[in-house]
């Protein structure tokens, strides 16, 4: 742990490894859209 946030890492974005997008055809018929994440709970 650090004793301060001045020597805190702050992730930018190529501290981010590529994110893939999947669009799936099943609509949620709760949201106006109809868009759902798959990984929402």
């Amino acid at each position: 742990m650090n004793p301060s946030l001045a020597e805190y890492h702050v992730p930018v974005h190529l501290d981010v490894p590529e994110i893939d997008v999947i669009w799936t055809d099943e609509p949620d018929p709760h949201t106006p859209l109809g868009a759902h994440g798959i990984g929402e709970i």
